[in-house]
């Protein structure tokens, strides 16, 4: 009885394992491997249970030539490599394709024997370019003038090349960048037989700054002067770019260790918008965050959601010291986020790592008209949620300074109108016409009260970091006459 007990338990194991076992085939240009088939005969397998499945399928004697092809996975219905095809020139016989589930790179290992050529900015772009074999699976070019271009290995003729740093094989990989500092200065990439990949002959390494805005640091760059350093050895690698004195505006970003092949953040690419001058960059090692801080920037923030279609020019208000600001017209749960108005460049709601596609954040208020509030740190870039501010001079706020500034002066006249009617000079009954007005006087206090206040809101942003909200300015502008009108009744009141 335990012995069948036992034979069932590893009957139900295979069962379980065959059912989540994924699937994969070879999809080709070329039959009975075409891209419509799901025969056997093209299943690759992984008899060793490493996670790498493996095909080796012989196409016949007569040589097919160059041929395109992908691995699909019908047990996700997914195709890898997931954007261009792959490729493999076959010359007669075998060859052997591979998938790593740990990473879903492909592999074609077709005995490659054609040269390889090297167009780039440095040839034109002419795909006949010619690399020079130093020996064995070694292949260099002569770079005539020093400096920094984007190129790729490919098979002469054509553009049929290798992906940068990880070497796969794509019909339309990324540009590759090589940086020489003396003039006919050569550099080598590897071609390795038991791959199919293609490298260069001394591996990069180190975290590289990868962006949008093209040379030194695009998307394929391993160039020196786009590499993050982490003196400290804290783990948060930094890099200071200055992109020059004119903006360059919007452009997108990740942060990529050549070591391991990572691109950090994982999924969608960050972002950033230059100003002109430096923008920093961060990577830290210990949590996988990027961050990035542009000099003279300080985006106007809007808030799209539930509440209004996710329109993205939906302006927050500003609160002063990077915080921003809406009211939810009625009580509830909605889903929203931050974003630079116009767009829907955001923050990620759970470490406000910026994102080009972040996930959505929750807002719930218990009451109608509730203020959702969040903060923009300007020394990390991100922004997260924080309480509605109560020390920012509102609307209202500024309507009870006023209201002090009228009380104040009112009884200032209520208090020179009684003098004046005990010394016998003027009649107890209050009139307008009576009213002190110096018309010499209160143009000049007037104008300095007026750069006193341009003055304290000038030193509250340069050296405190206060933000100007909607408010200033027109409580300024009624709150400075009333203000210069005081100081003319106490200039009054202390002459004999």
């Amino acid at each position: 009885m335990k012995r069948n007990g036992l034979l069932y338990l590893l009957f139900f194991l295979g069962l379980s394992m065959a059912a989540n076992a994924q699937t994969f085939y070879l999809r080709s240009s070329t039959s009975p491997c075409d891209f419509f088939n799901s025969s056997a005969s093209c299943q690759l397998t992984d008899p060793d249970m490493d996670g790498v499945y493996e095909l080796s399928f012989d196409f016949g004697a007569a040589p097919l030539g160059r041929q395109i092809f992908k691995i699909y996975d019908s047990s996700a219905d997914a195709w890898y490599p997931p954007f261009a095809d792959a490729w493999f020139i076959h010359s007669g016989g075998s060859v052997t394709f591979r998938i790593n589930t740990a990473n879903y790179q492909v592999e074609a290992v077709d005995g490659l024997s054609s040269a390889l050529c090297a167009p780039g900015e440095f040839s034109g772009w002419n795909p006949s370019t010619p690399m020079v074999n130093t020996g064995g699976t070694t292949w260099c070019y002569t770079v005539p003038t020093a400096g920094t271009y984007p190129w790729k290995p490919t098979v002469c003729g054509g553009f049929d090349s290798w992906q940068p740093v990880n070497g796969e094989r794509s019909v339309n990989s990324g540009e590759w960048s090589v940086t020489t500092t003396t003039d006919n200065e050569q550099f080598c990439v590897t071609y390795d037989p038991a791959t199919g990949r293609v490298t260069y002959a001394t591996p990069p390494t180190g975290i590289y700054l990868r962006a949008s805005q093209g040379l030194p640091c695009d998307f394929g760059n391993t160039n020196p002067t786009c590499e993050l350093e982490d003196p400290d050895m804290d783990g948060v690698y930094e890099l200071t770019y200055d992109f020059g004195p004119t903006a360059i505006g919007r452009q997108e970003f990740k942060v990529y260790n050549a070591a391991t092949d990572t691109w950090y953040p994982g999924g969608s690419n960050a972002w950033y918008n230059h100003q002109g001058g430096e923008v920093i960059f961060r990577f830290n090692s210990n949590t996988g965050e990027v961050e990035a801080v542009e000099a003279g920037f300080n985006p106007t923030i809007c808030a799209p959601g539930q509440f209004n279609g996710f329109d993205p020019n939906v302006p927050m208000s500003p609160m002063g010291n990077g915080i921003w600001c809406f009211n939810v017209d009625v009580a509830g749960a909605y889903e929203w986020k931050p974003v630079v108005c116009g767009g829907f460049d955001s923050w990620q709601p759970s470490n406000g790592e910026r994102s080009v596609n972040s996930a959505n954040w929750q807002a719930t208020t218990s009451a109608d008209n509730e203020q959702v509030c969040v903060v923009y740190d300007f020394a990390t870039g991100r922004v997260s949620p924080t309480a509605p501010p109560s020390n920012i001079p509102t609307m209202s706020e500024w309507g009870v300074m006023i209201l002090a500034l009228l009380m104040l002066i009112f009884g200032g006249l209520a208090v020179r109108q009684r003098k004046l009617a005990l010394a016998g000079t003027q009649s107890s009954a209050f009139s307008w016409r009576s009213l002190p007005f110096d018309k010499a006087f209160f143009p000049k206090v007037l104008f300095f009260t007026g750069l006193a206040v341009v003055f304290v809101f000038s030193i509250a942003i340069a050296f405190f970091g206060y933000e100007m909200t909607t408010a200033d300015v027109p409580g300024s502008l009624v709150a400075v006459p009333l203000l210069a009108y005081l100081f003319t009744l106490l200039r009054e009141e202390q002459q004999p």
